[in-house]
């Protein structure tokens, strides 16, 4: 959008100083916004996120660690590669 928008603000609002404080305005909106009404995802797992999102009810996997260590002692990074593109293939058929 800013492409379109810059050269008709540049060319209309003279001095230019105008529309780039139209422009810093605008963009401490924006920063508001997303300060307040978007949610924090640096720290939760994703299984938290879903469930933000999805409320209780989301579909989410578990694993136990423990389990998936002790199985995959031994194996090569080939066979771990195929493995977890097999998980993931498999976790589209929950739904």
């Amino acid at each position: 959008m800013h492409r379109y928008i810059n050269p008709i603000g540049l060319a209309r609002l003279n001095p230019q100083w105008k529309f780039y404080t139209i422009y810093c305005c605008w963009i401490a909106v924006e920063l508001v916004v997303v300060y307040f009404f978007y949610i924090e995802t640096k720290g939760p797992t994703l299984e938290e996120i879903a469930k933000i999102f999805d409320g209780e009810d989301a579909d989410v996997g578990l694993a136990d660690f423990e389990d998936v260590k002790h199985d995959m002692r031994g194996v090569t990074f080939e066979e771990k590669e195929q493995s977890a593109i097999h998980v993931e293939a498999s976790a589209g058929k929950l739904q």
